[in-house]
């Protein structure tokens, strides 16, 4: 990362990828003196931008472990629904297959934002995810469902894999003294995340499993596939959130917002005595 000159009347270019060598962007930023209100403007919309991008991943965190646990509820019964000759044993391919997508896609997902960047494959592992819950809210339509719904919960497990790169993004975007406090964060959205999701089951459960079916999309929306559904559409404003508010600022371990000092200045008086004995 380049680095600017110490006098502060330079004028210079802090377009990405760099602000300062404190941190970078990838949004575009106008020719500033670091002299001027307009840097110190510049330093606080980043920070503002940065704030708001690791809010957006909390969120992203949240509704991930809200797909994954959602299920863990009514996995079993919406299996005897979809066939009631299905045995139990089938349910630990069910959950099993999460755990699975998620211990190939996470390597993979990390080697690829070494690659391009954070927000690329974020945006495909949220893509993936909503596709695993249009499967299992139409699995009342398809063939062998119990093999689409693991299926499903595979996807699903795929697209959680990017949990690596929110905590690899985490870890870039924060400085030392604030890294700990964001981990703790994102740890307490995924926890929350898996305790919100049998919750959320439980609103559903008055539709009951006849629930209300839309003949001309072969929509059933019941006990079952209504989280689906609202997960489909929690995701939906998730990756919308992606393309319109998301940008990846990435620091140094010694952030922050201020503008850096200016270098010591020399003196001109004459050497001490002392220095002039020493000599």
């Amino acid at each position: 990362m380049a680095d600017f000159e110490t006098d502060a009347s330079t004028t210079e270019d802090i377009s990405a990828p760099l602000i300062s060598s404190l941190c970078h962007t990838d949004e575009g930023f106008p020719r500033v003196s670091r002299s001027s209100e307009a840097y110190a403007e510049l330093l606080a919309r980043t920070e503002r931008v940065r704030r708001r991008s690791l809010r957006i991943l909390y969120l992203s965190m949240f509704l991930a472990n809200v797909g994954f646990s959602v299920v863990f509820s009514s996995a079993w019964p919406y299996l005897q629904y979809l066939n009631p000759k299905v045995h139990e044993s089938f349910v630990g391919w069910v959950v099993g297959a999460f755990s699975l997508g998620q211990l190939i896609a996470s390597p993979l997902c990390g080697f690829w934002q070494t690659r391009v960047n954070t927000k690329v494959p974020m945006i495909a592992s949220t893509v993936t995810i909503i596709l695993s819950y249009l499967i299992y809210a139409y699995l009342h339509v398809l063939p062998n469902p119990e093999i689409f719904l693991v299926a499903s919960r595979l996807l699903c497990g795929i697209a959680c894999g990017y949990a690596a790169i929110l905590r690899a993004y985490i870890a870039q975007s924060t400085s030392l003294n604030e890294r700990t406090g964001a981990m703790t964060t994102m740890i307490a959205c995924q926890s929350l995340g898996v305790v919100c999701g049998p919750i959320i089951q439980t609103v559903f459960v008055p539709l009951g499993q006849i629930g209300y079916t839309f003949e001309p999309l072969r929509l059933l929306f019941n006990m079952y596939t209504g989280p689906a559904f609202l997960n489909t559409l929690l995701s939906i404003a998730n990756l919308i959130l992606y393309f319109c508010f998301f940008t990846e600022v990435y620091v140094s371990d010694t952030f922050s917002p201020l503008p850096p000092p200016s270098p010591p200045t020399v003196s001109n008086t004459a050497p001490s005595a002392s220095r002039r004995k020493c000599r």
